[in-house]
């Protein structure tokens, strides 16, 4: 079954009274104004929202404001401006009880938190849509920065750069690295020795000998 649904002016609608999320308004309000409202806010009969909270909030800090205001607020182009003057919401009525109204706006919060996204995909479908309009990056709040980020996180490593930069690797170099916990006055020891003999190979030699066994017998060295 289809739940009811309506267009409601603005102010006849408010957030939820302590909703975690925290969304970013300025780039739901970059959307709304090129793509405009493409699917409904959920509420309680009474305007209290369960899911668009954020689009509520950005669609209320558009009202009034011409394109060009929005534009101008929101650095892009007045002619990619194509929705403004917000006064109403489309809004899905929530028809299940309070404590499942509850559990769904968690679930609407929690379920976007668990996806991933494949850089790769990710990666493709942005050229596709920069290849068509640079504007159209912005409106998904992505830039031309973060295409080129994406391209050279995706692209493989110059081995040749990173051999002039850090040089050949050695045998130590897949030396597996140990993460020890000290007391706070053999760190300070360490710390000492790795200035006295300018490295930590020398030092931590050193905190071993110092460091008790697992039956309990000290170790062969005394604190300098």
């Amino acid at each position: 079954m289809t739940p009811e649904s309506e267009t409601v002016p603005l102010g006849h609608l408010h957030p939820y009274p302590g909703n975690p999320r925290r969304g970013n308004v300025d780039s739901i309000m970059r959307s709304l104004v090129r793509f405009g409202q493409r699917k409904p806010v959920v509420a309680l009969k009474d305007g209290t929202l369960l899911a668009g909270n954020h689009i509520h909030e950005a669609a209320t800090r558009m009202t009034g404001k011409t394109s060009e205001e929005l534009a101008r607020s929101l650095g892009v182009p007045q002619s990619t401006v194509l929705h403004s003057g917000w006064t109403d919401l489309w809004v899905s009525w929530w028809t299940g009880t309070e404590e499942e109204a509850k559990a769904f706006l968690l679930a609407d919060n929690r379920t976007s938190e668990l996806g991933t996204v494949d850089e790769s995909d990710l990666y493709a479908l942005l050229v596709e849509v920069q290849a068509f309009e640079d504007d159209l990056l912005d409106a998904a709040s992505y830039s031309l920065d973060d295409l080129a980020d994406l391209a050279h996180a995706l692209s493989p490593p110059d081995l040749d750069r990173l051999v002039a930069e850090h040089g050949e690797p050695t045998p130590e170099d897949f030396w597996p690295v140990v993460r020890v916990k000290v007391r706070p006055d053999l760190y300070a020891v360490w710390q000492t020795l790795v200035t006295r003999y300018d490295g930590e190979d020398v030092a931590f030699g050193y905190l071993i000998s110092l460091v008790p066994d697992p039956q309990g017998t000290p170790g062969s060295r005394e604190l300098p």
